[in-house]
């Protein structure tokens, strides 16, 4: 018979929705880095006009950028006067604490080198961000980490860069945006909030929220400490995800702008945007060759889509990737394989998208 006294209660998640402009424009920056289908329209665009040094700026002073952000600042001028108020030395500090942050979650048999050992052994610092690249999948980007590696030789410059590029990218390219898209995203999140979520758990709400049947893993980590999961609505990110940030108490992820099923608004834009890019990602002959494999099989992996479709292994991940961003597939790990799985929940959804969306 149980013991009850050793049975404590369920862990309880607080689930909130939040309109942020600021965190918008960090997972925009995020998103011009990625080299992902089905990101809006705007994201193209905007590397299309931006100049090439300029792109590599955002490559590398996206994540300082982010990383020195606090929410209580609410808007960018009030955000860059912090910066220029504050140390070069303190942007450093936060880089360092990210890079350790990220290292010891991936390579949890290792060590962690001494900050100053880092800043003045080339070698040393090279060795830990290949180990990084490596873990993540990720091809090392030798101009990256050698323009990582000269910063800490004049931190003046770093920061006064640093803010010139968030300046630019604010000015010239998102507020304007910003202000078209805003009205949007504020109805997507009292959309959200409007739902009724009954006795669900944290891990269903989050499914519906985010249309998976899987939660991500590093999503899943944050759940499962407890954590205020808090969803903030994105104009740019199309299917995916981005976990923007995480404290002790909450974790912030960006997710697309949409009016959920169930809501009590109902926008017409966002459901046209909304069907068009479920539209899009099937428009691919490849991606349906995949769905149809998966609908005949149990489960396939990466390897049995590159040998039966004749695919790279990249061009096979990056369409693996986007069928689960868009719900059509669930990813589970199983034996260190990721086996792909066919979502019918989310092809019959998109026919009803369809159907009502022609209700009007």
């Amino acid at each position: 018979m149980a013991d009850l006294n050793f049975m404590g209660p369920t862990k309880q998640n607080k689930v909130t929705f939040e309109v942020s402009a600021l965190y918008n424009f960090f997972c925009s920056l995020s998103c011009i880095n990625q080299d992902l289908d089905g990101l809006t329209g705007w994201i193209p665009k905007m590397k299309a006009e931006m100049p090439g040094k300029l792109l590599d700026d955002c490559r590398f002073y996206s994540h300082p950028a982010l990383q020195m952000y606090d929410p209580t600042f609410n808007n960018m001028k009030d955000f860059l006067r912090y910066l220029e108020s504050i140390e070069p030395g303190k942007i450093i500090e936060r880089d360092l604490d990210s890079l350790e942050k990220k290292y010891r979650h991936y390579i949890e048999d290792e060590d962690f080198p001494s900050r100053d050992d880092l800043m003045t052994d080339r070698k040393l610092y090279r060795e830990v961000l290949e180990k990084l690249y490596c873990c993540k999948g990720h091809d090392v980007e030798d101009d990256l980490i050698e323009k990582e590696f000269d910063k800490f030789g004049d931190i003046e410059s770093y920061k006064r860069e640093l803010i010139n590029f968030i300046r630019t990218m604010w000015d010239y390219y998102f507020e304007e945006e910003w202000k078209r898209e805003v009205s949007h995203v504020q109805s997507s999140a009292e959309a959200f909030a409007s739902l009724d979520f009954g006795n669900k758990t944290t891990n269903d709400i989050v499914k519906q929220i985010i249309e998976r049947d899987e939660i991500p893993d590093i999503i899943q980590e944050s759940i499962d400490k407890g954590l205020e999961v808090i969803f903030i609505p994105s104009p740019h990110i199309g299917p995916y995800l981005l976990l923007i940030s995480e404290d002790e108490t909450m974790v912030r992820i960006m997710t697309k702008t949409r009016i959920p099923e169930g809501a009590v608004y109902r926008s017409i834009v966002m459901e046209r945007s909304e069907l068009l890019m479920q539209l899009n990602g099937l428009s691919d002959d490849t991606r349906l060759q995949i769905l149809r494999m998966t609908s005949e099989e149990e489960a396939v992996t990466t390897q049995k889509v590159m040998d039966k479709l004749k695919l790279s292994q990249s061009s096979a991940s990056r369409h693996l990737i986007q069928l689960t961003a868009l719900g059509f597939l669930s990813a589970r790990p199983e034996d260190r394989v990721k086996r792909y799985k066919i979502n019918r929940n989310k092809t019959d959804s998109v026919f009803k998208l369809f159907n009502d969306f022609l209700k009007v």
